[in-house]
């Protein structure tokens, strides 16, 4: 079972990441809306996981035989993630724990979380909120990063402490995302028969998580004096890298507001049909996970190579090589020309990553 809304949300966030990352890695200059993609796919994760589990259980599948998958889907993405490392980004990046390595171990944590009741879940999400600013205070997050990057030792402490609290996407807080998207599609999907929940709650719950953030960014502003002290490991200002509670809250709310309205534009009954936006979705969502490697191999390959055959650092041209303006140009070139690649592929029934994944995993 497909959904509009959530075409249209996971293109949305492929989207995004595409021009932030040709922006920011061709010219360093760094979007206002930088952050929002990857919590849209973190979120979508858990929604689109409870659709496929729901699937499973309708097709009669085995309870062992969903672990099975779950967990190989799981294992899959985690170890994409490392690989992708090496050969996208440079060895030397193997444990930077980027989006692809969370998203793995968000995918075994949706194994947990589909045995355990709601309120046990939305426990797990709570405690994992509350305990990461103090988590990266323990240790001692700043250490970790220099220049706006990730750069820790090949250490195991190092290598623990990036998968847990200081690497781009460590687990705290980046797993609440997934849980939480596991918790809302159960309370919307299981309901839809009997109408107890609606496109509405979602949204409400979705302001309701940003208005909380806007509020904590609101009195960290009027009173400066907050920032220090206890008060401030929970009042860190808007950043993505930490993702500190008013990101975290802020990019929930955002992505489960814009869910509740899409599916109340899309998915509601007598919901006016968009044929040619649908169209458009379905093909960038079905092939998000192949636009994410590809943008990056198109991008950043051109980058190291042009480096190493001038003998060069192989960063030098890294966040230089373009201004701003012309790194955009490119990364909406990019979106264009893959639409018909993808339309392509469709017909001749060439898989993408996805397709990949799916013939390993299940």
């Amino acid at each position: 079972m497909r959904l509009k809304s959530i075409d249209l949300l996971r293109c949305t966030a492929i989207v995004i990441m595409v021009v932030v990352h040709f922006v920011e890695n061709l010219s360093g200059l760094v979007p206002t809306f930088s952050g929002f993609g990857a919590p849209l796919f973190a979120l979508l994760s858990g929604l689109s996981y409870r659709l496929w589990l729901d699937a499973q259980h309708a097709r009669g599948v085995s309870d062992a035989l969903i672990t099975l998958r779950t967990v190989r889907r799981g294992l899959f993405l985690f170890a994409a993630g490392f690989v992708f490392n090496v050969l996208v980004w440079l060895p030397e990046d193997t444990f930077n724990w980027d989006v692809l390595t969370f998203l793995g171990v968000g995918y075994l944590a949706l194994e947990w979380a589909r045995r355990m009741r709601p309120s046990v879940v939305a426990c797990a999400c709570a405690v994992i909120f509350v305990l990461s600013p103090a988590a990266r205070v323990a240790v001692d997050y700043a250490s970790f990063w220099s220049s706006g990057s990730y750069d820790p030792d090949f250490t195991p402490s190092d290598v623990l402490s990036g998968f847990f609290a200081t690497g781009y996407f460590p687990l705290f807080p980046w797993l609440c995302y997934p849980l939480l998207g596991f918790i809302v599609a159960g309370e919307l999907f299981a309901a839809q028969a009997t109408r107890r929940r609606s496109w509405a709650w979602s949204a409400k719950l979705g302001a309701g998580l940003l208005a909380a953030s806007l509020g904590a960014l609101a009195l960290r502003a009027a009173w400066p004096a907050l920032a220090s002290g206890i008060a401030g490991r929970w009042l860190g200002g808007w950043t993505n890298y930490p993702a500190t509670p008013e990101f975290v809250s802020g990019t929930l709310g955002v992505a489960l507001l814009y869910f509740g309205v899409a599916q109340r534009w899309l998915d509601a009954p007598g919901a006016t049909p968009w044929p040619r936006l649908e169209a458009v979705t379905g093909l960038y969502s079905r092939h998000a996970f192949t636009l994410y490697v590809l943008h990056h191999v198109v991008h950043l390959w051109p980058l190291w190579w042009l480096a190493h055959s001038r003998g060069e650092e192989l960063t030098s041209y890294w966040k230089k090589a373009l201004g701003a303006g012309p790194a955009l140009a490119l990364g909406l070139v990019f979106l264009l020309v893959c639409g018909p690649l993808l339309a392509w592929m469709e017909r001749r029934r060439v898989p993408g990553i996805e397709g990949f994944m799916r013939w390993v995993c299940d």
